[in-house]
């Protein structure tokens, strides 16, 4: 669990209970950010099947969500990132990209890939080190920096 700070008021992240409550209670924030929602049984199974799933809450509340695939050793995609609007421009959402960014450093992923979804969140994520992919690879990465080993 991480504790941030943001306004006077604490914001919590952690790895949610995946189970379908915890999937109902998700819903609202799919919703709110016009974001794609299946059945809860089938967007708990797409939960469950990702490499990282992060809620950021204040009290009860979820406010944030971020859902990364990855292969675990190389590559890692943000495939889900979503703000209740409300709380956007509030520093949610780069807490829960900053927590996603420190996974991936811990379990040696070199690549987070993304696709972004309008100026806005473009901008959001090239203020995060994120830069825009050529043509022929879609989408916006960054590379994390890793100190090689000296023993070989």
């Amino acid at each position: 669990m991480t504790r941030t700070s943001q306004s006077d008021v604490d914001l919590v992240i952690t790895e949610p209970d995946l189970d379908l409550q915890e999937t109902a209670r998700l819903q609202e924030l799919f919703e709110a950010c016009s974001w794609g929602w299946d059945t809860p049984a089938r967007m708990l199974s797409a939960f469950r099947g990702s490499w990282c799933c992060l809620i950021a809450t204040r009290g009860d509340a979820p406010i944030g969500f971020v859902r990364v695939l990855s292969d675990g050793a190389i590559y890692a995609l943000v495939v889900d990132m979503l703000v209740m609007p409300e709380s956007r421009n509030a520093g949610v959402g780069a807490a829960l990209l900053d927590e996603v960014m420190s996974r991936c450093a811990e379990a040696g992923i070199s690549i987070v890939k993304l696709i972004a979804s309008g100026p806005d969140a473009m901008r959001f994520y090239q203020r995060a080190g994120f830069r825009v992919c050529d043509a022929s690879s879609p989408g916006m990465l960054t590379f994390i920096a890793r100190e090689r080993s000296s023993s070989r």
